[in-house]
């Protein structure tokens, strides 16, 4: 997994704009006091005035005269003090220098037009003293040092966190902006006691020092810090509907309740998004255990059940982990019981596992989602399961899955039973899959990427620029595949029997006994095909010497093609088929990847739907044409 905080942080606006008042010493001026910083390191003149004459070079021993200063240019001898040129710092690099307004150069918290942090006893804003019109109050907590009754500073923190959710609205009362933003800080410990219900525009923010009325010294530091939430009822941490980025979950650890979620519920996560959109940063969440059948047997470290915002929560640069469960997810983006809602989000360069799952599991899964949802430069494992299902990402609504690292070797993605498990799953889903680097998983059936038409017609789904392995497992039987299509039996559903428009991908068949580089099945009598198969990769390092490269089912019979050709003129009657080569397509593991020098990937795809970046955010193409695979080489 990538490290546990990433250093990345977002900054809240101001809690009340405050006007940029009081004076500032000019650059230059004349009629100055006299020798303000005399070359002979004389005294300093008396009376002078805040513009300052014209100094001369710095003395042994001068000092600054009373109520002036020295004059521009110069400074004053050792012991005195420094012109308005050579005097302007920013000692605490808060992009604000002392001339500027900034009262204290030694803490960044502290410059003219900064919001006020009630409770810290500093003047934060330059203006009007320390905590100005907060009313003695703060939004301090902890939970080993801190008292309800306490006003909430840092030197009395209050002990819940709720507690400190009211004192932070009050707070914003106090100063005549009821919608202002504000954070609460939260101490080292363990929060058991309550249940916590978000207040838009009220922040959470974890990972400061406070573990005795003795020893306070809010220092910041997650990792050292750890601020746990551990939820006292199967919703966990509730973000309602009125909520939006402009709210924060920051540097905490979220957990869920273990148990038996009551028959038809949700089942059980740490935070339930039911309607809100917050911003989720820098945390670690850990998803419940939670026992019983459909649906309330399902767990997840983050629910996503419906979003009022239309691009939904940003979650971005987080551990997440799933639990144990009969359907164990890290994220679920899927309905409660009874809603028929649409989920969008932002899920951005988190670090997500999913749990064991009797029935399955995924590390990111997204039944309900809509066409904000992005998932994009995720480090995504499948967790396990004993039975039918487990991918990184899966599911059957509508997503932009781009740059993601899937079932990496080193990474627990395992299924034991009968069904099919990988890296990334389709089934009847809407979506554009790029520049992603994908294994499947180690099990008696296993796809890098699955597509299929499952309870629903498939909507558009665009393949391009993907490395997709297809893993596996070496035990007898085993079946492995860089890309799978099927079709369910339902007669009902509307069902196409296409999906997916596969251009400009690297096929690795992967390593079971049975591989190859496509399989596509389907019931007798139906069949599944993809909507479109050009200038893609077939790798044949280590593969047998007859290889299968596709196997193309007609509703009765599967007919094999071993090369690329065959492949092309083989499909050509069902979809558009041309351009497809074999060999070693020359892909370094060892870096992340990427095409060796001299690449036979090299300049070889196409532009047609083609992203117009690489997995590593360069420019397409960087030659005289468009490169197979994820990376675009420079």
């Amino acid at each position: 997994m990538r490290a546990y905080f990433s250093g990345w942080t977002l900054g809240l606006g101001a809690l009340v704009a405050v006007a940029c008042g009081g004076e500032e010493f000019a650059a230059t001026g004349t009629g100055g006091a006299s020798s303000g910083g005399a070359t002979t390191g004389g005294t300093g003149g008396t009376g002078g005035s805040t513009t300052g004459g014209v100094g001369g070079a710095a003395g042994s021993g001068g000092s600054a005269g009373s109520g002036g200063s020295a004059g521009s240019g110069g400074s004053a001898g050792s012991g005195g003090t420094g012109g308005a040129d050579g005097g302007c710092t920013d000692g605490d690099n808060d992009g604000q220098t002392t001339c500027a307004g900034d009262c204290d150069d030694a803490d960044p918290t502290v410059k003219l037009g900064a919001k006020e942090i009630c409770g810290d006893t500093k003047d934060n804003d330059c203006k009007n003293g320390a905590d100005d019109a907060c009313n003695g109050m703060g939004a301090f907590v902890s939970v080993k040092a801190g008292d309800d009754k306490n006003p909430g500073t840092k030197a009395k923190p209050v002990k819940t966190i709720m507690k400190g959710i009211a004192n932070a609205n009050a707070i914003r009362q106090g100063f005549g902006a009821p919608n202002a933003k504000i954070e609460v800080f939260i101490a080292q410990g363990t929060y058991n006691t309550e249940k916590v219900t978000l207040t838009e525009g009220i922040s959470l923010i974890g990972g400061h020092q406070c573990d005795s009325t003795s020893n306070c010294t809010w220092a910041s530091d997650p990792t050292q810090f750890e601020s746990v939430i551990e939820a006292v009822d199967y919703e966990g941490t509730l973000a309602g509907h009125t909520i939006t980025r402009g709210t924060l979950l920051e540097k905490l650890t979220l957990e869920g309740k273990d148990g038996s979620p009551p028959g038809g519920s949700f089942g059980s996560t740490a935070v339930m998004l039911d309607g809100g959109s917050p911003t989720i940063a820098n945390c670690k969440l850990d998803a419940p255990d939670a026992t019983g059948g459909w649906p309330q047997g399902r767990s997840a470290a983050i629910f996503i059940a419906w979003t009022s915002d239309a691009l939904g929560p940003l979650i971005m640069a987080n551990t997440i982990a799933g639990g144990k469960s009969e359907w164990a997810h890290g994220i679920l983006m899927a309905n409660r019981p009874g809603q028929t809602k649409v989920s969008n989000a932002e899920i951005l360069n988190n670090a997500v596992v999913g749990g064991t799952g009797n029935a399955g599991s995924a590390g990111i899964a997204f039944e309900n989602s809509g066409s904000n949802t992005k998932i994009v430069g995720n480090d995504v494992s499948a967790g396990s399961s004993a039975a039918a299902w487990a991918f990184g990402i899966g599911g059957a609504g509508t997503a932009t899955i781009d740059r993601n690292r899937v079932n990496l070797p080193g990474w627990t993605a395992k299924c034991n039973g009968s069904g099919r498990c990988g890296g990334i799953a389709c089934e009847s889903c809407t979506g554009t899959i790029t520049n992603n680097v994908v294994f499947g998983a180690d099990a008696p059936t296993s796809s890098a990427l699955h597509l299929g038409e499952a309870e629903k017609q498939a909507g558009s789904v665009v393949v391009h620029s993907n490395y997709l392995n297809g893993a596996g497992s070496t035990a007898g039987g085993s079946k492995s595949s860089a890309l799978s299509l099927e079709i369910g039996a339902c007669t009902s559903c509307g069902f196409k029997g296409k999906t997916g428009r596969i251009r400009g991908n690297i096929l690795d068949m992967g390593v079971a006994q049975n591989r190859c580089g496509v399989f596509e099945t389907a019931p007798s009598g139906k069949q599944m095909h993809p909507e479109a198969f050009e200038y893609n990769w077939f790798a044949l390092a280590g593969s047998p010497t007859t290889p299968c490269l596709y196997s193309m089912y007609d509703g009765a019979n599967a007919q094999t093609y071993s090369t690329a050709a065959a492949v092309d003129t083989g499909l050509s009657a069902k979809c558009s088929a041309k351009a497809s080569q074999q060999g070693d397509p020359m892909v370094d593991s060892a870096n992340k990847y990427h095409l060796k020098a001299g690449s036979p990937c090299i300049d070889k795809s196409t532009n047609n739907e083609a992203p117009s970046k690489d997995m590593d955010g360069q420019t397409r193409p960087m030659g005289s044409g468009f490169d197979i695979g994820p990376d675009e080489a420079g």
